[in-house]
């Protein structure tokens, strides 16, 4: 009798354990998914307020080596229009 009470113990301390700890791994998975995604985000906006900030310094840096150097109409004109497009784009 006595063995029959562990064995039962110990069978639903098995199925208890698997529910409780699937449904944990489960949380635990959907919470890093959520994590990720928002790492990801974040990152994103990261390198597209970068990606601004860079392009704004390399149009004023190409204005300085203009004034600088006095370089062609060429470059005078490239100029015009990256100012152009940034401002209408």
């Amino acid at each position: 009798m006595g063995l029959v009470i562990v064995v039962v113990v110990f069978g639903l301390y098995l199925l208890i354990t698997n529910i409780f700890l699937g449904e944990a791994v489960s949380l635990e998975r959907n919470d890093l998914k959520e994590d990720v995604s928002r790492t990801k985000s974040a990152i994103d906006l990261d390198i597209s307020t970068l990606k601004v900030t860079v392009g704004d310094y390399a149009f004023w840096d190409d204005t300085y080596d203009f004034v600088v150097s006095k370089r062609s109409k060429v470059h005078r004109c490239e100029l015009w229009k990256r100012l152009v497009c940034q401002s209408s784009c």
